[in-house]
């Protein structure tokens, strides 16, 4: 079974957004405009699975 919307955010830090996710723990937060940081956040997700499926959890709860 497929769960929709069990993935982790990488956004970045904006009114809003800030209401929904929580830095480092159902996603990641970078300051607005850092490209290079939203790139990093998203390659380091890719890289830990594990982090990446508990942080999706922790979303479709929240």
């Amino acid at each position: 079974m497929i769960k929709a919307m069990e993935k982790p955010v990488v956004a970045y830090n904006i009114r809003g957004v800030r209401d929904l996710v929580e830095d480092g723990v159902n996603g990641f937060l970078v300051q607005f405009g850092d490209n290079d940081a939203l790139a990093e956040k998203m390659i380091y997700l890719m890289e830990h699975p594990e982090i990446a499926k508990e942080m999706g959890k922790r979303g479709r709860k929240k």
